[in-house]
């Protein structure tokens, strides 16, 4: 549980089950979305996952939330609010979550300047980064990329990957 209240939103547990592990409902709702299982149990791979939650039709606005997903937890743990432009991660008070990580207006909207931190794995940032990145809704196995099917819940102290 100490690691659920580092975020800013609740954790969305049907969205980061692996797919097999689905309910046959959650399935449908998620194949409705667009998903497969590989692009389910992988995060960052499917476009829809780049679009903030105000740009979803209201079709798959309907899908999120039958998955327990309303649009600040889609923002946060879908896209860690890279579907907005800076000044927009300003106003939601986010942008110096990212700018923690190394990540500026210019380099954020114009791309092409990616910091350091873009290629670290988790155990390289330091704590400050660490805890920018949970309000981002990013904990080590979702920066890493890990797979879905190889995470433990993290439930416990902390997240690990069972792969």
């Amino acid at each position: 549980l100490l690691l659920l209240s580092k975020f800013p939103h609740a954790y969305p547990y049907t969205r980061f089950t692996p797919w097999v592990e689905l309910e046959s409902s959650e399935e449908t709702i998620a194949t409705n979305l667009g998903y497969d299982e590989d692009l389910w149990d992988n995060l960052e791979r499917y476009d829809l996952e780049e679009e903030v939650f105000d740009n979803l039709s209201s079709i798959d606005k309907q899908d999120a939330a039958s998955l327990g997903m309303d649009g600040n937890m889609w923002d946060c743990y879908m896209n860690h609010y890279g579907g907005l432009y800076w000044e927009d991660m300003v106003a939601e008070g986010v942008a110096q979550y990212w700018a923690t990580l190394g990540w500026d207006q210019e380099g954020w909207d114009e791309g092409g300047n990616d910091p350091e931190t873009e290629d670290m794995y988790w155990s390289d940032l330091s704590e400050e980064e660490k805890e920018a990145a949970y309000q981002l809704c990013f904990f080590d196995l979702s920066w890493d990329w890990v797979e879905l099917p190889c995470w433990s819940q993290p439930q416990l102290e902390k997240s690990r990957s069972l792969c």
